[in-house]
């Protein structure tokens, strides 16, 4: 929350009765006593007379207090930084005699200007008993996303998330402001690009008129240096771009302001503007020619070349030759350090630099540079731009990478069919059928007729044997950052896979994982041996290879983060936690899906933005959070344009399987199975589980029989296995001591821990039915160790209530403080206790350090424990043996 919307909560929480809120303004900030004036109309009190002496005010102000009917509890003063300065000395005044009055007194103004304003009407007062300082830090652009999907209940891609907090400078009741304003029917989560982006218009900017504040000269150039800057700047470099525009600085007056803020690193002061969005308010309200000015002095003040092109390319002026080639050199550059973004910067100013042809290839080299590396959300907005264009072989290449982001994937497909068949009449033809037949395949596997994505491919291997014929060159200079001939054959034949799997031809399915597998063993790193990797685990996820999956998802993971993202990362995400989830790595499970609802609209592959929420609901279903579960599958629905799902099992319906069976909805879970119309054989297992819990033993044996027929041609064990459907099967038909031998050989099976939990669940429920409560504690025990390492609570929840029908079980106070964690404090302690520091827990789960250990502070008091070392206890206290090993597997990878 913002300062306001924490003031206001105070005053709910105080009854408004009894507070009296008063806030400043900027039109009356320059009124003597103004504010003071609102105080005493606030509180009933006028005065005929125009207030002048500001010692006559505060005792006006100290009268009215006093003879209001009703006690005063709180007074509140918002914005301070545009309380008058006369106002300020009488407030000052005041303060000084409330001290003893129990009033409670908030002054709420923003970091800057606003804490010098307080400061000046507190000072050194050593008569107040209690004083506390709240900061509220601004939120980042992760924490808009996640403000607007709990308040807005919006899915908000991470670009939009960080443009809003920029427009808005992070503060939640400008946000709100925003949000209210991008609230027409024509917001769209399935494509939030075009117009969905509201600003803060500079007349709403509550930042702007700060500036005006502070009179022209040495002091109010240097803000202006700073907020154009926009980069933290040495206070040396601000003396001499003064000294470049003639103009006289006065660091000292500017950091006095609060205007400006200085931070020392070593022998030097940074300097950098208070808010961002007085940065941004300076920026929009300077003339054209002064910003121009500032921009080329500061240009040639600054070492880095990389920042000092960035502004040259912000002068209004138009662009030269020179410049142009500078900008092709500093694209190749930032593209070879891997800085797509900042190639993309470079390409988008020059825009403004350059008209023509020249604007004309910067637009379209922008839209092939966000393509190949995967970040096309970045240039949506140039749509409207190239489709005006002349049509021709790359404008229409260009165009058809940027309407792969829309919805229509059906009429992406066509427009690449038509390409295809086009005489394209350019030197580099080869290359661009090439590419254009990528497209063409992945609009064949998103389709309904996935047996033609292997015509699709054998049509692209022949144009790759004409793109090898070239030797690599490349004569159309907007198109050098295209991938190789080697690289699309990587990807060819990976969706060549996933196009045979879905023929169920073995043969075919055979030939294809073998010329996948040789390519992938001879490839070097790349973004395209990370969409390879990610076919070929996406098939194996569905053939029972889930650990050989993990461990080709995991690979790509890392080659995506060393070499740039492919163009299936979104689907590499949702494979790998789908598999952590079968492998009972829950925790990694939760990091990576997190990391992927951040980024899902930002990615390529649009087909994955459902299956994020979808597996984020599976999870939320297995610990048992009922509001994020109904949310996740609520934003599913939101962002599909695709009914392609990676692999063969609807994962929305997966999660309404395993929210039933965790608890122990036997007919939900029936439903639910039989909703299912992309159902592989393995989902079978809630199916018979659920009819076996309903007493339907006979329905339940018959399609187990048909599972034990595909047991490893179609069938896995990944949602239970075959000797737990036995014994539920010998449990509905009455027989509890056939149905406890398979429930204890099930115990045994640790592939898939859930499972396994789930079998000593069952156990140790029949066998305390039968009597044998001794054994049936050890077996619940069990299942407890499982459970508490996975988070799963409904399962947790289910064990802990037969433990605690037993008069001999030991108590065990940790069980129950864990059910008290949030889920985001559970996620903390299991990284905590397997002893990962702050820095390393927070650059996990995209948090800060400090947000890490307040969390810690939490766990541990909610624990009793005095150190994290302790937190082995919430996993081992008071029973035998430990955790999975799955489950405590080390994370390694920088989701």
């Amino acid at each position: 929350m913002g300062k306001t919307t924490w003031c206001l909560q105070l005053m709910d929480a105080l009854r408004r009765a009894n507070v009296v809120a008063c806030s400043a303004d900027t039109f009356e900030s320059t009124l003597p006593l103004s504010f003071v004036d609102k105080l005493l109309v606030a509180l009933g009190h006028r005065e005929a007379d125009p207030l002048s002496d500001p010692v006559i005010a505060a005792r006006q102000l100290l009268s009215a207090l006093a003879s209001r009917p009703k006690n005063i509890s709180c007074i509140v003063m918002d914005n301070a930084q545009w309380i008058d300065e006369r106002s300020a000395k009488a407030l000052r005044f005041v303060l000084q005699r409330l001290a003893d009055d129990r009033i409670t007194v908030v002054l709420a103004g923003v970091s800057g200007p606003g804490t010098a304003a307080i400061d000046r009407m507190v000072c050194d007062d050593l008569s107040w008993g209690f004083v506390k300082r709240v900061t509220l830090e601004p939120l980042s652009p992760e924490q808009v996303q996640d403000y607007v999907a709990r308040v807005w209940d919006r899915t908000m891609s991470a670009r939009t998330a960080e443009r809003l907090r920029g427009s808005t400078g992070g503060t939640p009741l400008l946000i709100n402001a925003a949000m209210e304003h991008a609230a027409g029917p024509e917001y769209s989560a399935q494509n939030p690009w075009p117009d969905a982006v509201p600003y803060i218009a500079p007349g709403n900017n509550p930042f702007a008129a700060m500036l005006d504040a502070l009179e022209l000269g040495p002091a109010r150039s240097v803000v202006e240096f700073v907020c154009v800057s926009r980069d933290p700047i040495e206070q040396e470099r601000v003396l001499r771009i003064g000294d470049a525009l003639n103009e006289p600085t006065d660091v000292a007056a500017a950091l006095a302001s609060g205007l400006v803020r200085g931070t020392r690193i070593g022998q030097t002061v940074q300097l950098r503007p208070f808010h961002d969005l007085l940065a941004v308010g300076v920026r929009d309200n300077l003339k054209s020619h002064r910003l121009s000015c500032i921009h080329r002095a500061i240009a040639g003040e600054i070492d880095d070349p990389r920042l000092a092109l960035q502004h040259r390319l912000l002068v209004q002026e138009p662009g030269t030759a020179e410049l142009f080639a500078e900008v092709t050199s500093g694209v190749d550059q930032a593209l070879a350090d891997g800085q797509p973004e900042l190639a993309l910067q470079y390409l988008r100013s020059a825009m403004h630099r350059f008209s023509g042809s020249r604007r004309d290839d910067c637009i379209i080299e922008a839209c092939l540079v966000a393509s190949v590396h995967h970040c096309i959300a970045e240039v949506m907005d140039l749509l409207p731009q190239v489709q005006s264009m002349r049509p021709g072989a790359v404008r229409d290449f260009a165009l058809l990478q940027l309407l792969q982001m829309r919805p229509d994937l059906d009429r992406v497909g066509q427009f690449a069919e038509e390409l295809i068949t086009k005489e394209l009449n350019h030197p580099d033809e080869a290359l661009l059928r090439a590419h254009i037949s990528l497209a063409i395949v992945v609009s064949r596997m998103v389709s309904d007729d996935k047996s033609s994505t292997a015509v699709a491919v054998a049509q692209a291997h022949r144009y790759l044997e004409h793109l090898s014929q070239t030797k690599g060159a490349v004569h159309d200079p907007r198109l050098r950052h295209l991938p190789s001939g080697t690289e699309l054959g990587l990807q060819f034949d990976g969706f060549n896979l996933i196009g045979a799997s879905g023929t169920q031809d073995p043969d075919l399915i055979s030939k294809a994982f073998a010329s996948l597998s040789a390519l992938i063993a001879g490839a070097n790193d790349s973004p395209a041996l990370a969409d390879a990797l990610t076919c070929r685990a996406g098939f194996l996820s569905v053939t029972g290879g889930i650990e050989q999956a993990t461990v080709d998802l995991e690979r790509a993971m890392e080659v995506s983060a060393s070499t740039g993202a492919g163009l299936a990362i979104g689907h590499t995400r949702v494979v790998l936690a789908y598999c952590y989830f079968l492998l009972g790595r829950v925790q990694e499970m939760l990091t990576v899906i997190r990391t992927a609802q951040l980024l899902s609209l930002d990615v390529s592959d649009v087909s994955s933005r459902p299956l994020v929420f979808s597996m984020s609901a599976v999870l939320e279903a297995v610990q048992g959070r009922s509001e994020t579960y109904e949310a996740a599958l609520r934003r599913a629905e939101e962002v599909r344009i695709s009914e392609y799902d990676t692999f063969g099992v609807e994962l929305s319906s997966l999660a309404r399987l395993e929210r039933a069976r965790s608890l122990g909805e036997w007919q939900q879970q029936l439903d639910a199975s039989e909703a299912i119309t992309l159902a592989t054989p393995s989902t079978h297992s809630y199916r018979i589980d659920a009819l076996a819990g309903l007493g339907r033993a006979e329905e339940a044996d018959t399609l187990l029989q048909a599972c034990k027929d595909m047991n490893g041609r179609g069938w896995w064990p990944v949602y239970g296995s075959l000797d737990w459907l036995e014994g539920r099967v010998s449990e509905a038909y009455g027989l509890s001591s056939q149905a406890a031998k398979y429930y204890r050989l099930a115990a045994k099976e640790s592939r898939f821990p859930l499972s396994q939990g789930i079998a000593h669940l069952d156990l140790g429920r029949l066998l305390i039915s039968l009597g044998n409560t001794k054994a049936g504690a050890t077996a619940l025990r069990g299942a407890v160790r499982i459970f508490l390492a996975l988070g799963a609570a409904p399962y947790l929840s289910r064990a802990m209530k037969l433990l605690d029908g037993l008069s001999d079980r030991p108590a065990n106070p940790y069980l129950h403080a864990f059910e008290s964690l949030t889920g985001r404090e559970r996620e903390i302690a299991f990284y905590a206790e397997r002893g990962m520091t702050n820095k390393q827990i927070a650059a996990q789960l995209f948090v800060s350090p400090a947000t890490v250990n307040f969390h810690i502070r939490n766990v541990l008091a909610k624990l009793g424990l005095r150190s994290r070392r302790e937190l082995g206890q919430l996993f081992t206290a008071g029973f035998e043996g430990s955790a999975p090993s799955q489950a405590r597997t080390r994370p390694r990878h920088p989701f």
